[in-house]
């Protein structure tokens, strides 16, 4: 009860944050993630029920410890996010039997001393004092033995980095056994206890030149000892440890006598040995991790040479790779780690941001045969782009269009349609990698796309769809260089236009338009002078105008339009304090041009101008966002609102979106509402106001998001519900909404599937009006039906208000058994009056095989209890009575049922006689009556 309680009250604060925040994920949340940044730091350990939990240090909570698990496939934090006192280091996070979570740092607030935290009570709380250590630790690592004994691992700063143990003792932090441990400086350590309680720890220590070697021991008779020789490993790089479920050792290592091959061993027979084949892998190896599954199958990790994850499994004798498609994995930054559970395997890879283009940390899964990511941080593609990736179409639908990483760097355009992003044409359009792109749409709804190509020496390309085909515009190849910032734009004609700038000893640019059949240059190539960003548009008379910088005048912001056969200035120039950067131009309905840059000579804070009675005038103040940014980029809405999204460097590279307002700059919906540092984000604006977003994230992770004035509609339902076989209602689902939609008034229901968060909903009904969620048939417990197998039925609801804005829950319906069990009982009667003849035969139906039979006579018990496996069972030599039989399965369900065995009454003979006539007439006559007989 406390569990579900407890994600009850995380369900609801995530509900609330996506309120709060208003952006509203299109397909993959980036949110929906292990850590909600790049957690460079991060521990992964076993949980409950098929679940995992993740600690990592929060650079959204002042690099402060935060945990999550993954449970009904959404990443939900455990407790207050940020609940350590500090900063911290050297992360490693345990659980105990029952799978509470534990937690051991080198606490910030505390010289980097060790702190143990857990969860208890739906809070974190210390573990003793915090920043127990005698001085700074690092390396640390925790375990809790099964009789609760809670046992650290460190490598004491105070002690050369040598091996130190404490145990948690009546309240209090105690070294355990001699200290330190180690003879010299210790890493990779790993701490681990057998099912008898007995800690072990295995450690590699720098013994000769530097190089470190592989060493266990064991706590055992109040002395530490060496399990096996020291330094049995040989020189090593990384060590991982682990102890299976016959208490037997294993000791990862990657052998640096032989190029860093990971090898493992185990201690049996009092020595160490081959496990399998010994060598894993011919390849040389990097960072090393190991878990033992519930079967007792050893599984390791390691870093190949390649920068990727390869994960194997002890087979027959053999190792053997887990999965097929090593590519499911992201890039190696930091040490990965691997556990599982009884039919999952799962795999964390910590992010690593020091180039700032957020990579974020992923946890990976292996089930049914496949490798998968869990949550949404995979991006609804992966790949990148840069600016004007993103369009909406007449209907609303945004179509995005990027440089495709699972198509060979090829161009793929998505369209979200049905709440799914679905391929425009075939993937890959392209002939070859192409880089960048950018996208428009003509008057009819039809997308144009340009890139460089590579086919054509990185030369220009422009493709449209059109009849359910992409098909080029002119030859491939078109344009006279490889461009570097590129930008296409159609006319009020659907003429489409091109701009690119390349380097011909220095930054150039050309505008190139399309006659129906060819490409043509449109004014001198060369009228800019050096120049590097710019934008192209068109005013309503359909006059080309070009945002740029000028190379000539300090790279400032300058606008041009092409009228007569020549580009003339548009107003006067450059009047930005510093270089214009990252400069784009839009117009609005009045047709007046607008356009936005990041002002170097202004701490690269953003600024707007409109060009308004023959002068460039500033849109509210110079400089109104509250840090650095990259990337701005602006849109005008249908009622001439300009939005301006990018990069913030006021919140950790995340992306912002501001909106000019009743004359000011606002925030829209919140701060830095991507998970982690962004790339090259893109805005356009429907017809209905809704604003779109896309940018890439994780090195090439795309994401989508929208926002509406309207408030999104939240579902209160809990997220686990408990329902018992043979019924078919489940919950009645209840939502709000802060505009004041409800229930049969512009809320409505249905079922969805985002994320494989529904994955049985086809089991289910749910009335749109009422939100009644109900079986559509009665589920029986004996027999599953859920993905799972295991009466655990993962269903996603969404509910839709009268704008369209949604809400979505996951909930776990889970399925009790229920004491089914009937008896049926068949008797026979005793023959004679206080015979023993009688006769009960007992069949049980239902219930789960292994049975025992008792039998009581007038409430009390009589003869020893039968244990059977078998349905039936006969009571013989019964006497007359009440009697009750009591059934108990093999579950413990129990059933009860009263029977009576009949007796005849006590045998009586009456005689009547009638006397002979007369002597020797032999007409006399004797009547018997006979009464208390039983029928033969």
């Amino acid at each position: 009860m406390k569990k579900n309680l407890i994600s009850l009250v995380l369900a609801l604060l995530v509900s609330l944050l996506n309120y709060a925040q208003q952006w509203e994920a299109l397909g993959a949340n980036d949110f929906n993630a292990p850590s909600s940044t790049s957690a460079r730091y991060l521990s992964m350990a076993k949980g409950p029920n098929n679940s995992v939990y993740t600690a990592y240090q929060d650079e959204d909570n002042s690099s402060k410890l935060s945990v999550k698990q993954f449970i009904n496939n959404e990443w939900v934090y455990v407790g207050t996010p940020g609940f350590s006192s500090s900063y911290l280091n050297s992360l490693f996070l345990a659980t105990d039997t029952n799978y509470q979570p534990y937690v051991i740092f080198s606490d910030g607030g505390y010289d980097n001393k060790a702190t143990v935290m857990r969860f208890n009570n739906g809070a974190w709380e210390l573990v003793g004092d915090p920043g127990f250590s005698t001085s700074s630790s690092y390396g640390n690592s925790l375990a809790i033995a099964p009789d609760g004994t809670i046992y650290a691992a460190v490598s004491d700063s105070a002690n050369s980095s040598r091996l130190v143990v404490y145990q948690f003792v009546n309240g209090a932090w105690d070294i355990l056994g001699s200290s330190p441990i180690s003879d010299s400086y210790a890493s990779s350590i790993n701490i681990a206890v057998d099912s008898n309680s007995i800690p072990y720890v295995a450690y590699a220590e720098e013994l000769a030149n530097y190089k470190r070697f592989g060493s266990v021991k064991r706590y055992i008779n109040g002395v530490w000892e060496y399990v096996g020789n020291q330094s049995f490993t040989g020189a090593t790089s990384y060590l991982s440890f682990a102890i299976d479920n016959d208490n037997v050792p294993y000791v990862l290592t990657n052998d640096a006598s032989n190029g860093y091959v990971p090898i493992i061993s185990k201690f049996s027979n009092g020595t160490w040995g081959p496990v399998g084949s010994n060598v894993i892998s011919e390849d040389m190896s990097g960072y090393l991790a190991m878990t033992i599954t519930e079967n007792n199958t050893p599984v390791v990790l390691y870093h190949g040479q390649a920068s990727n994850l390869i994960v194997k499994q002890l087979n027959n004798g053999s190792w053997e790779t887990v999965g097929s498609d090593s590519s499911a994995f992201d890039r190696v930054f930091n040490q990965p780690s691997i556990t599982a559970t009884n039919d999952k395997i799962f795999v964390s890879q910590p992010g690593d941001d020091m180039m700032g283009m957020g990579s974020i940390s992923a946890v990976y899964q292996f089930s049914d045969g496949v490798w998968s990511s869990t949550g949404g941080n995979t991006g609804i593609a992966k790949g990148n782009f840069q600016k004007d990736a993103l369009a909406i179409d007449s209907n609303g639908m945004p179509l995005v269009a990027f440089v495709d990483f699972d198509n060979d760097y090829k161009i793929s355009v998505l369209g979200f349609q049905n709440n799914e992003w679905i391929p425009v044409g075939n993937k890959g359009i392209s002939a070859a990698s192409a880089t960048p792109v950018t996208m428009d749409l003509d008057s009819n709804d039809v997308p144009y796309i340009f890139y460089m190509d590579s086919s054509v020496e990185g030369k220009g390309t422009v493709q449209r769809y059109i009849n359910n085909n992409w098909e080029v515009l002119g030859s491939i190849g078109f344009t006279t260089a490889n461009g570097q910032s590129i930008s296409i734009a159609l006319d009020p004609n659907n003429v489409p236009y091109v701009v690119y700038s390349y380097y011909s000893g220095g930054y150039k640019l050309e505008v190139m338009k399309y006659n129906g059949s060819s490409w043509e240059m449109v004014g001198d190539p060369n009228f800019t002078g050096p120049t590097s960003d710019m934008d192209l548009d068109f005013s309503k008379d359909g006059t080309p105008y070009l945002a740029y910088t000028e190379g000539n005048n300090g790279y400032k912001e300058a606008v041009r339009r092409y009228v007569n056969g020549s580009w003339e200035r548009v107003g006067n120039i450059g009047t930005s304090s510093g270089a214009a950067y990252g400069i784009n131009m839009e117009f609005d309905s009045n047709g007046i041009p607008y356009i936005a840059y990041r002002d170097q000579g202004n701490g690269t804070k953003a600024a707007v101008k409109k060009f308004i009675n023959n002068a460039w005038e500033l849109v509210g103040v110079d400089g109104f966002t509250s840090g650095s940014t990259v990337y701005t980029t602006l849109a005008i809405s249908p009622d001439d609102i300009p939005y301006v999204v990018y990069k913030d460097y006021a919140n950790n590279g995340k992306i912002s979106v501001h909106q000019f307002k009743n004359n000011t700059w606002e925030i829209v919906g919140l701060a830095g509402f991507s998970a982690s540092r962004i790339e090259w984000p893109s805005i356009k604006v429907a017809k209905d106001g809704t604003v779109y977003c896309v940018y890439y994230s994780n090195y090439d992770k795309i994401f989508a998001k929208k926002f509406s004035d309207n408030s999104l509609p939240i579902i209160t339902t809990t997220n686990e519900v408990s329902v018992a076989e043979n019924e078919t209602a489940v919950i009645n689902v209840n939502a709000t909404d802060n505009d004041g939609d409800s229930e049969g008034n512009g809320l409505s229901y249905s079922l969805s599937n985002d994320d494989n968060g529904g994955v049985d909903n086809d089991f289910f009904n749910l009335e749109p009006t009422t939100g009644e969620l109900s079986f559509k048939e009665a589920p029986d417990y004996e027999s599953p039906l859920d993905e799972g197998n295991d009466n655990g039925y993962k269903v996603q609801l969404s509910v839709t208000d009268f704008k369209g804005g949604t809400g979505t829950q996951n909930i776990l319906v889970s399925v009790t058994n229920v004491n089914d069990m009937v008896l049926d009982i068949g008797t026979t009667d005793v023959l004679c009056f206080e015979g023993n003849s009688g006769l009960a035969n007992i069949t049980v139906n239902q219930g789960n095989q292994g049975y025992n039979f008792e039998l009581f006579l007038n409430e009390n018990s009589i003869g020893e209890t039968i244990s059977t496996q078998n349905q039936n069972y006969s009571f013989n030599g019964l006497v007359a009575g009440n009697y009750s039989v009591r059934v108990t399965d093999n579950e413990g369900h129990t059933v009860t049922k009263d029977f009576v065995i009949d007796q005849p009454e006590v045998l009586r003979a009456i005689a009547n006689t009638t006397l002979e006539s007369y002597v020797g007439a032999k007409d006399g006559i004797i009547e018997l009556t006979v009464s208390g007989y039983a029928s033969l």
